[in-house]
């Protein structure tokens, strides 16, 4: 679900998505598949370190990984709120 919708995503609202740190002449089809393949990549990591985990009865750190997780993102959305509710474009964003 996530990896289409974040290809989706960084090829029409490279500024958006970004954080503003890409514009469009910046994105290749290149950049779109690693992008993508990050999200699938981490989603099936997490599943797998958790279940690995909990098979071991260690239940509290399989737990830990998704806080872990969650902690990450929304700090980077935390400290990047200004770029990530900015509702210009990236020439918006550079000039002010």
């Amino acid at each position: 679900l996530f990896a289409p919708t974040g290809m989706y995503l960084l090829w029409m609202f490279p500024g958006w998505e970004s954080m503003f740190m890409l514009n469009r002449e910046l994105i290749t089809g290149t950049m779109v598949a690693l992008f993508s393949s990050t999200n699938t990549f981490f989603g099936i990591l997490g599943f797998v370190s958790a279940a690995t985990l909990a098979k071991k009865d260690k239940l509290l750190l399989a737990h830990s990984i998704w806080v872990i997780g969650y902690v990450i993102m929304f700090g980077i959305l935390g400290f990047g709120y200004r770029r990530f509710t900015f509702a210009g474009n990236s020439e918006d964003w550079e000039s002010g």
